[in-house]
């Protein structure tokens, strides 16, 4: 999840577990440990290697190994460097702090490798990476809490934060439940084969989802909003390619296609591929803008070595991205 939502949540469960002893330090020290694994990004700057960064990122810091080993030295740290704070209030925040971040990043896309040191990534795609609804509710408890003199009251205040916002990936969960068994009747209107498909909520709502199907030919991606009257849209074709050139098939090249979980395809040129991420949707609509792939691994030939950059385009007609978002989230 974003930053924002990580650090709201680590301020919310370090009151509930340390703000009886703590007081408000308790939202400040909760706000630095569930902002904490995010940090994983500071071992890999000085290789300046892209590839280092995503192998690394969501790995030990993000998982049950990381959280019960970092905990208790951090908390023995923070003690040292100042005597007036205690062991077991600072161990609880910075286990939970961390413990909480890796299981809100296992409700969206990209997979966090909970039980590291297994390569496993656990992605349960029920949550767009921003979304205000699930934040929101958390920043307005972490706020009031700010303000309250009282600490029953700043307790509460941050529990009933805790509870909407659980509340609210509860509901993500079972509007995947609900809409999964309309995307395989959309499958079966439009006559596919699929082998497998995915689905995922569209940026910032949980309204309007997304899927990528997997047939033997390629990809097809399609909506669907809560709001819609009938199943039966459109899906948008892609053309399936798995070749890998062999001068870009190197180990690096196949751990990343790894990552994919085998909803990629590849366009080669002369002297770099793309490796288009399908688990994720397009930029926009496919439909009405120009089709392109919101995340895609570049891999370029320079002098006999393969660099690697990720292609995360940004959009540059963004109001009238959201403006077709919002008339396609309230159904057809």
């Amino acid at each position: 999840m974003d930053s924002l939502s990580q650090l709201v949540l680590g301020a919310a469960v370090g009151y509930a577990v340390a703000g009886k002893k703590m007081g408000k330090k308790a939202l400040l020290w909760g706000a630095f440990a569930g902002s904490l694994p995010d940090l994983d990004f500071i071992p890999t700057l000085p290789f300046q290697d892209e590839f280092i960064y995503l192998k690394h990122h969501r790995g030990f810091s993000h998982s049950f190994v990381g959280a019960l080993v970092m905990a208790p030295l951090l908390a023995k740290a923070c003690c040292k460097l100042k005597k007036s704070l205690r062991f077991w209030p600072l161990f609880n925040i910075f286990l939970w702090g961390i413990v909480t971040h890796f299981l809100l990043d296992c409700f969206t896309t990209w997979g966090t490798q909970i039980f590291w040191p297994l390569s496993t990534r656990v992605s349960w795609n029920t949550i767009f990476i921003v979304d205000p609804l699930y934040t929101i509710p958390l920043l307005a408890s972490v706020l009031m809490a700010c303000m309250y003199k009282s600490h029953r009251t700043r307790q509460w205040s941050v529990i009933f934060g805790l509870i909407i916002s659980s509340f609210y990936l509860i509901w993500v969960v079972g509007v995947k439940q609900y809409l999964n068994p309309h995307f395989e009747a959309l499958f079966r209107h439009h006559r596919l084969d699929v082998i497998r498909y995915t689905t995922r909520p569209t940026a910032f709502n949980s309204i309007l989802w997304s899927t990528t199907a997997e047939t033997d030919a390629g990809y097809y991606y399609g909506q669907i909003s809560l709001m819609d009257s009938t199943f039966q849209g459109p899906l948008y074709f892609t053309k399936k390619n798995h070749t890998l050139p062999k001068k870009f098939a190197d180990e690096r090249s196949q751990e990343l296609i790894s990552y994919t979980k085998g909803y990629y395809s590849i366009i080669s040129k002369e002297d770099s591929v793309y490796i288009h991420d399908f688990r994720y949707a397009y930029l926009g609509d496919p439909w009405l803008n120009k089709a392109k792939p919101v995340f895609a691994y570049l891999i370029k030939e320079e002098g006999g070595v393969l660099t690697l950059s990720v292609d995360n385009p940004r959009p540059e007609n963004s109001s009238e991205l959201l403006k077709q978002a919002w008339v396609r989230m309230k159904g057809i």
